[in-house]
């Protein structure tokens, strides 16, 4: 039988335990909803790459699935700090935060994102979205955003 991906990282990672494959396997364990255990991950990784910006947006959405909102603010703010200007922290930021419903920690982050990439529209139609949504417009669906998937992600 073949080995899962989750296996397959689980083991370069025992191999080495200093490899940023960690992201890919904090990654796939988001998608099988296993967020204790992406913490685990994202902390070890995280402990010999510091400067992942990737890593700490991945250990702030698995605190988010556990409930634990402050926290993964927390990791948000430590990815913005490391690279402040690169819009992909943000638009990762920002679609974590908007897929949970956080419209109100979202807007700070979709202006960045919106001042970083003006001609984003995509970006623009976010932060749109969920000013209406905090004055009492609709709340937009959470497809709005799982339409935007990051490709070429560096850890």
């Amino acid at each position: 039988m073949a080995k899962s991906m989750v296996e397959r990282y689980e083991q370069l990672l025992r191999q080495d335990p200093t490899s940023s494959v960690f992201v890919e396997l904090a990654k796939a364990l988001l998608e099988k909803g296993d967020a204790a255990r992406t913490i685990e991950v994202c902390t070890q990784g995280i402990s010999h790459h510091p400067t992942s910006t990737v890593g700490r947006v991945l250990w702030g959405k698995a605190l988010i699935q556990l409930g634990r909102p402050a926290e993964a603010m927390e990791q948000f703010d430590q990815a913005i700090a490391i690279e402040r200007d690169n819009p992909y922290a943000y638009n990762l930021i920002g679609d974590v935060l908007l897929q949970r419903g956080l419209y109100r920690s979202a807007l700070p982050i979709l202006r960045k994102a919106v001042a970083l990439q003006p001609n984003n529209g995509r970006v623009k139609q976010w932060l749109d979205q969920a000013q209406q949504a905090l004055s009492g417009g609709p709340r937009p669906s959470s497809r709005t955003w799982a339409s935007w998937r990051p490709g070429g992600a560096r850890g």
